[in-house]
């Protein structure tokens, strides 16, 4: 069954369901599951309404030619929060080169990210000359 077609039946059982609660009157036997019925069925209605205007498009990923070291220079300048960015920039480079330096674990990652400005641009200094000589 379309979408389409799908609406208009839960639209129909909706409407049923509300004159039948309507016309059973004190019968709460008969009312109360009619009107339960038809309050799912709106809801379910109303959903699949919403979901067909709501849903866009994925929109394509455009690449950004942008050289590598632009980013890390970007994150070196972004304080506190940017310096996962530059950890997760050394891991990548860490792993061509995986015997120049221990790999960068969650306790130190941790430690690395709370020290100060300065601390902080001497140990990526100090990761980045063991990984030249590496190379």
């Amino acid at each position: 069954m379309t979408g389409r077609g799908t609406f208009l039946l839960l639209t129909g059982v909706a409407i049923v369901g509300a004159g039948l609660a309507f016309a059973a009157g004190g019968d709460l036997g008969l009312a109360v599951p009619a009107a339960l019925a038809a309050t799912v069925a709106a809801a379910v209605a109303l959903a699949l309404s919403l979901t067909d205007r709501l849903r866009w498009p994925p929109r394509p990923v455009v690449p950004l030619d942008v050289d590598p070291s632009i980013a890390l220079r970007d994150a070196l300048r972004g304080g506190a929060f940017a310096r996962t960015a530059v950890i997760a920039h050394l891991r990548s480079l860490e792993k061509r080169f995986p015997e120049a330096v221990a790999p960068i674990g969650p306790e130190e990652e941790e430690r690395v990210i709370a020290l100060t400005r300065g601390q902080f641009l001497r140990w990526v200094e100090a990761r980045v000359a063991a990984l030249e000589a590496a190379t």
